[in-house]
């Protein structure tokens, strides 16, 4: 307190001081708690959400690998019997599949995931939005 302050005009001055701050919320402490609650609930969720999407993006590399996996197995029986069919029906003759990517980059499926998004564009655009 300063030399030429009085008690009684500290005592004034801070109680012009209280009332400029306003009425005190006296349920603040108990809201923030609630909220702060609510918060780690929410971060717990969005935590959960990630470790999900995480999970998820796992299984579609999985199933992209396992479909490029049977896809192959499929495609060289199918060769297989391919050539044996050619031969049979044009004697002296050799025919073959080829399993290079076919017409343009845009159009080649790259994945579950992709197709889906693919798939996607080519329906909005379609539709013309």
């Amino acid at each position: 307190m300063p030399d030429a302050t009085t008690p009684a005009a500290r005592v004034r001055e801070l109680d012009r001081e209280l009332r400029l701050m306003g009425p005190i919320n006296p349920l603040a402490l108990q809201e923030f708690e609630e909220q702060s609650e609510r918060y780690r609930f929410i971060e717990q969720q969005l935590e959960d959400i990630r470790s999900s999407r995480r999970d998820l993006a796992k299984v579609i590399r999985a199933i992209d690998e396992e479909i490029v996996q049977v896809f192959a197995a499929a495609f060289a029986d199918v060769a297989r019997n391919f050539e044996d069919l050619f031969e049979l029906l044009f004697p002296g003759g050799a025919g073959s599949l080829t399993d290079r990517p076919l017409g343009p980059p845009e159009h080649r499926c790259r994945g579950v995931g992709a197709a889906f998004r693919q798939e996607r564009e080519e329906v909005v655009a379609a539709l013309g939005r």
